[in-house]
């Protein structure tokens, strides 16, 4: 994704302690002492297996206007899942469900972060509707209740199946989104809202494993309409890949992972940085095998890889599975699986300097009662605030957090 939002203006003015920062260039790596304000971490929902509450978030979180949390959980509520909403209050955050999925024809542990656009909720779920292959939602809020329409109901193969992340709006009128279908390779979809009624259309099915296999994480969509992602697996040796769809059917390998130093295993979607190269996280593979942070930047040659940052041995974090999010300085933040004090995962800033990225984390996990396993991409608010989710651990069922700088 309540407990109490506030920090003591004490402690966000006088907490203060040495924090340490790792830099990592060209395979080695260096520790770094700052004095800065220690951050904080903040439980503001841990998800209970009662009352019709949500249980396992998979989904980050969106915010609106008046600071309200929305996110999503894959498991209960009435029986399949829950749209939530965690609204400020003076002592904390009060969770209401927006819609709770009350059966399969329904649609089913709806998975990743929400897209807020034209004044509703859009969403998928990875299983239920019709078939037992997904369904694409829209949840629109009125004075009168929420109205859920199922925009498409996945059919399988030729169509895609199962939606293995959360959309991406173009702004003009479609989502796209990846999940399993074609040769059982994967398959990048697209969503048009007409006038007379949705229309769903497959853009391209992965063909082989050198072509990439099983695209994950959300895509990402430049101003030219045209799409990036990763592959988990797949490539020239199996290790996953990044590409770029121009068009219906026009697919192009930027990168392929050798599953060495350069990390292997992509599974969270790319982020565009402030100088224009795209960044992202592997799971594994560098010079420690705990995974990575890259940049690919466009070359007169193609595309280039370049080594942000290689998780190390424990305290740092490990086997990220999310994507990273930018402030306006251009500093990096993101999640780890596992690794940490605990091995529960972290929270982790990457610092650019002359010499390179420094790495500071933030929090490091504890299970009780600060939850574990943080699997989805951060949120940053207007103030610089950090919000995220984790899939397990509070009272056992996940939580939703916030770290303040």
């Amino acid at each position: 994704m309540l407990r109490s939002l506030f920090i003591t203006i004490a402690l966000v003015l006088f907490s203060f302690a040495t924090t340490t920062v790792t830099r990592t260039q060209g395979g080695q790596t260096s520790t770094l002492e700052h004095f800065a304000p220690s951050p904080t971490e903040t439980v503001l929902h841990a998800f209970l297996l009662c009352c019709g509450d949500g249980i396992h978030p998979q989904g980050g979180l969106i915010e609106d206007q008046n600071g309200d949390l929305f996110g999503t959980t894959i498991d209960k509520g009435t029986c399949c899942g829950t749209v939530y909403e965690l609204i400020p209050r003076v002592s904390g955050y009060k969770r209401q469900n927006v819609y709770a999925f009350t059966s399969s024809a329904d649609g089913s542990a709806p998975h990743g972060t929400l897209v807020a656009a034209n004044g509703a909720l859009f969403g998928v779920t990875q299983i239920g509707g019709s078939k037992g292959f997904g369904t694409i939602y829209e949840l629109v809020l009125t004075g009168a209740g929420v109205r859920h329409i199922i925009l498409h109901d996945f059919q399988g193969p030729p169509d895609a199946q199962t939606p293995f992340s959360g959309l991406v709006y173009d702004g003009a009128g479609s989502f796209y989104g990846v999940g399993d279908g074609g040769k059982n390779f994967g398959a990048v979809y697209k969503l048009t809202l007409e006038a007379s009624s949705p229309r769903e259309s497959v853009v391209y099915r992965f063909q082989s494993q050198t072509d990439g296999e099983n695209p994950i994480g959300r895509l990402v969509v430049d101003g030219a309409g045209r799409l990036y992602g990763v592959t988990i697996r797949g490539g020239k040796t199996g290790n996953g890949t990044v590409y770029r769809i121009g068009g219906p059917h026009e697919h192009r390998v930027l990168y392929d992972f050798e599953g060495g130093t350069d990390g292997s295993e992509p599974t969270a979607g790319l982020l565009v940085g402030n100088d224009g190269a795209l960044y992202g996280t592997t799971y594994g593979g560098g010079v420690y095998s705990r995974g990575t942070v890259f940049k690919l930047a466009s070359t007169a040659h193609g595309y280039a890889e370049t080594k942000v940052y290689d998780f190390g041995p424990a305290p740092d974090g490990a086997n990220p599975v999310a994507g990273l999010v930018v402030d306006a300085s251009g500093d990096f933040f993101g999640t780890t699986s596992a690794g940490g004090a605990k091995n529960f995962g972290t929270v982790f800033e990457l610092i650019p300097t002359p010499s390179g990225y420094v790495e500071s984390i933030l929090h490091s996990f504890d299970g009780v009662p600060d939850g574990r396993r943080p699997i989805t991409e951060l949120m940053l608010d207007a103030q610089g605030n950090i919000y995220g989710t984790t899939t397990f651990g509070g009272k056992g069922w996940g939580t939703v957090f916030k770290v303040t700088l």
